[in-house]
């Protein structure tokens, strides 16, 4: 997948799976769908509103050095920041958030239902004269109607240049999510 603009570019090659446990199940409904495309803006290099809110996070912090990694925290919060940074470079190497996620409650969620866990990890190639983000995974464990479920989605980018990602055709978030309630409608009428 191309990142590029993500708008513009993305979502051209993916594939979506699910288990058969999906069929007939009402809380699989009740699960965010398109959940790490809201996760992609969190390439906090990408736009500066993010960079600076993540700069404030860390201004009013503990945060504690281990080696090349620092891990950043609220007092009295479980949830934490982590990054790995190339010592010479100074670049950032690898993210992972466990906050960002479990601060809105789901459009279809009931009274007792909730989000559990929840982690972007991202990882960072470093190549002389290249810095790009390398992948994007979003882990998230919900409790749904007194039941636990996982979902895991994960982005791998492709490195491509200027001219190849202008003469993308992407299908942007509106054709994923067309995408997304194609593929499943047609599995779940393959499983009947």
């Amino acid at each position: 997948m191309a990142l590029g603009n993500v708008f513009n570019s993305s979502f051209n090659n993916y594939t979506i799976k699910w288990t058969e446990a999906v069929k007939d199940n009402k809380s699989f409904n009740k699960l965010p769908r398109y959940q790490y495309i809201a996760h992609v803006s969190e390439i906090f290099f990408a736009e500066k509103k993010n960079f600076d809110k993540l700069k404030k996070q860390i201004q009013s912090s503990t945060v504690q050095r281990i080696g090349n990694q620092y891990y950043i925290s609220e007092k009295g919060s479980n949830e934490f920041i982590t990054i790995n940074a190339d010592p010479k470079t100074k670049l950032v190497t690898a993210y992972v958030n466990t906050q960002l996620l479990t601060d809105k409650k789901q459009y279809a969620f009931e009274k007792n239902d909730r989000q559990t866990m929840g982690k972007v990890t991202m990882n960072f190639v470093t190549a002389a004269d290249d810095y790009f983000v390398d992948d994007l995974s979003v882990e998230a464990k919900f409790l749904i109607d007194q039941k636990n479920y996982e979902t895991e989605s994960f982005i791998k980018q492709k490195k491509i240049t200027k001219d190849q990602e202008k003469k993308l055709e992407g299908k942007g978030v509106v054709g994923f999510a067309m995408d997304y309630v194609k593929q499943l409608d047609a599995y779940l009428n393959s499983l009947k």
